[in-house]
């Protein structure tokens, strides 16, 4: 079942690459927590980079 899962996820984003964690677990239907720690296992989840710039205080 997880072996099933993961090539699923993996199908979904490499269609969709702009596809996060949110997204597709909602078209599975599944818990976002789940989804999110397999993005992360397989290092498929990246950092998302400061937008703008912030002076130092």
């Amino acid at each position: 079942m997880q072996h099933q899962l993961v090539e699923l996820i993996k199908e979904m984003i490499e269609e969709n690459s702009s596809f996060g964690y949110c997204t597709v677990s909602g078209l599975l239907g599944m818990n976002k927590n789940t989804v999110q720690s397999i993005f992360q296992l397989k290092g498929w989840q990246v950092k998302k980079r400061p937008v703008g710039f912030r002076p130092s205080v």
